[in-house]
């Protein structure tokens, strides 16, 4: 080995060593902006499905009292409690049909099934924001179906936004953990490398 090989040896190792190191960080970077993705996305999920649990709920105790009310041939405040149904903000229809699937009474927006998705013409699907759930009204026989179409925004709306801005946080902190560390890295180098020169002098 020559003495200029000796001389060029420390130096290309030091430029694989970074190429090294830098490659290392792109792979970590890459890695957690897929974790903080991934987190999103499965925070996303179990938004919607609270909302789901909610309305499943919310539909079965209706559907509890109104079953009682045609058990008891109370057909004088059927139309009333439906109303009463749709009262809250997050209910946009309330459809009760009878054993055959036809309309008995409804309250709410006159929103169909066809409306909802779009089927109708000149309709935009709106099943995006809405959501339907149906239950079927059976006693000691069947005396019809339930509908309720509820707003997925009213749930929804503030949890998907805060869940946007702890990860759009996260991604900040990120890129300040970068920054902070490539700071920190070159501030420790400038050190080393001084107090390598110094003990050189000395050692002379």
């Amino acid at each position: 080995m020559t003495q200029s090989d000796v001389q060029l040896y420390p130096k290309i190792s030091s430029i694989y060593n970074k190429i090294l190191q830098l490659a290392i960080a792109i792979v970590l970077i890459v890695v957690l902006m897929n974790l903080i993705l991934e987190s999103h996305g499965r925070q996303s999920s179990l938004i919607e499905e609270h909302q789901t649990r909610v309305g499943d709920n919310y539909i079965e105790q209706a559907a509890l009292t109104t079953l009682a009310l045609l058990e008891n041939g109370k057909k004088a405040q059927i139309s009333e409690h439906v109303a009463q149904l749709s009262v809250p903000a997050f209910v946009n229809t309330v459809t009760l049909y009878d054993e055959t699937g036809q309309t008995i009474h409804q309250s709410g927006e006159r929103l169909s099934m066809n409306t909802l998705y779009g089927i109708n013409e000149h309709t935009d699907d709106r099943s995006q924001e809405l959501q339907s759930f149906v239950l079927e009204l059976r006693g000691d026989k069947l005396y019809g179906y339930l509908r309720m179409t509820l707003d997925k925004g009213y749930w929804q709306n503030d949890l998907q936004t805060a869940n946007t801005n702890t990860q759009e946080l996260m991604r900040i902190m990120l890129i300040m953990a970068g920054c902070a560390g490539f700071f920190l890295t070159r501030g420790l180098s400038r050190f080393s490398r001084q107090g390598y020169r110094v003990a050189t002098k000395k050692a002379a």
